[in-house]
């Protein structure tokens, strides 16, 4: 009888050992699997996109990590990962319109100060106006409400008895008044 219950015993810890081998197998090959399917993506996601963020250059053309990302899985991971790649073009996008933007406000607001200074430039500057006629005290600044505007003044002596003073609001802001300030300015002189 302690023969066979010694045999017994030996039987069930030899299976228990095989038992114990076949679980810690299975416990690897899941955790290579999982590895493979799921933390491994997930991490060359996250790679990648650390990458983007630290090797973002001002053009925004060149291909980044996130964009040679292929993972295949067939799954939410593989969703993920296309989902990302769409981010990566839309806010790639976003930055060159932003670029564009700018350097169209840029442009602009060149021309407008430019424009700024002509139109200061048309409206009398020099005070006094008359330095021989002592009884003529004439001072006058003109700041518009937006770059350029279409208010002006303008002062002249039509004769020697005679001094001309011109003040005007054209309707509007902007060029457009100060285009038509220019040419109301003109035609009246």
């Amino acid at each position: 009888m302690d023969y066979v219950v010694s045999e017994r015993l030996e039987f069930l810890y030899d299976t228990m050992l095989i038992m114990i081998a076949i679980t810690a197998l299975f416990a690897v090959i899941y955790i290579v699997i999982l590895n493979k399917t799921m933390v491994s993506p997930i991490k060359r996601m996250a790679s990648a996109a650390k990458d983007y963020i630290s090797t973002k250059t001002d053009t925004g053309t060149e291909s980044s990590s996130i964009s040679e990302l292929k993972i295949k899985t067939g799954d939410e991971i593989e969703q993920l990962c296309v989902s990302l790649k769409t981010m990566e073009k839309d806010i790639n996008d976003h930055i060159e319109n932003l670029r564009a933007i700018t350097a169209e406000k840029e442009r602009i607001g060149a021309e407008l100060d430019v424009a700024k200074h002509i139109q200061a430039s048309m409206l009398p500057c020099i005070f006094p106006a008359f330095p021989e006629r002592s009884e003529i005290d004439i001072y006058a600044t003109m700041e518009p409400a937006k770059e350029v505007g279409g208010d002006f003044y303008d002062f002249y002596r039509l004769n020697d008895t005679t001094v001309a003073f011109l003040a005007a609001d054209v309707s509007g802001k902007g060029i457009p008044a100060a285009m038509f300030m220019m040419t109301a300015k003109t035609i009246i002189k």
